[in-house]
């Protein structure tokens, strides 16, 4: 059964958009819900004008949108802004409010960098592939000068070649996983690179990479064994459409 939001306040005739995933809001209620479940998501591109203006415009809420106005008119935080719109409809209650401000201040306390990576793991939860990997070459950028160092960056390396994955580019998975593995020294960013290799280039490609990494056959069989552990996904009833919305997906999160 999916979820039921019953909407206490007027519902908008034209929607917001939240371009980044797609989702389109009717009430502020439907807009309080995404950021409750999405504040790695929260920006500039979504808490703006535009959003004040739809406020105003669709959901009549004219106090609420001065008063959110005046915050934009100086340098503000997420907190700043979305603590209003809960107090105004009292969403849903005062103790999640309560927990949601405890998340907000824990997140404007975190480094740019791991605000940026969480915004990427968002984004690839929703599918959005080139977006993350956008998220996460952003958080390389801004962890010089940070106490953040090769495990956080060899982890993003990982969720990078996780996203070219998804987007059947298996040239870009093996050279991101390959640069995790040499960032992280464990048997699992190892695997993870040996994997893609599998991937890439099937159980003779593996075997010539392993050989020539000095790497133990009892391991390269490990990963083939987890591989075929994996099975073999079933057959879509109807193939036709399947593809379809396989190609659709692709081309919305990509943008090609």
């Amino acid at each position: 059964m999916s979820e039921c939001m019953l909407c206490q306040t007027r519902r908008a005739e034209h929607p917001y958009l939240i371009g980044s995933i797609g989702l389109r809001v009717y009430s502020v209620e439907e807009l309080l819900y995404f950021i409750e479940h999405n504040i790695a998501l929260l920006d500039e591109t979504i808490l703006n004008g535009d959003l004040v203006r739809w406020m105003k415009e669709e959901l009549r809420m004219r106090r609420l949108a001065v008063n959110l106005s005046m915050v934009m008119q100086r340098k503000f935080s997420v907190r700043e802004f979305v603590l209003p719109i809960f107090r105004e409809v009292h969403y849903p209650d005062d103790e999640t409010i309560r927990k949601i401000d405890e998340e907000l201040k824990k997140a404007e306390e975190q480094p740019s960098a791991v605000r940026t990576k969480e915004r990427g793991d968002a984004l690839f939860r929703y599918g959005r592939y080139l977006l993350a990997i956008d998220a996460y070459r952003a958080a390389m950028e801004e962890m010089k000068d940070t106490g953040l160092g090769d495990s956080f960056r060899g982890i993003l390396w990982h969720n990078i070649g996780c996203a070219h994955a998804r987007l059947f580019q298996l040239e870009e998975l093996v050279s991101c996983m390959e640069k995790s593995r040499d960032l992280l020294q464990t048997d699992e960013a190892r695997d993870s690179w040996l994997f893609a290799v599998l991937l890439r280039d099937g159980s003779e490609g593996l075997a010539k990479t392993a050989l020539a990494s000095g790497i133990d056959g009892s391991v390269t069989r490990a990963v083939e064994k987890r591989a075929e552990e994996l099975g073999t996904p079933e057959r879509p009833a109807d193939l036709e459409k399947f593809l379809i919305d396989e190609v659709r997906a692709y081309h919305r999160n990509t943008g090609m």
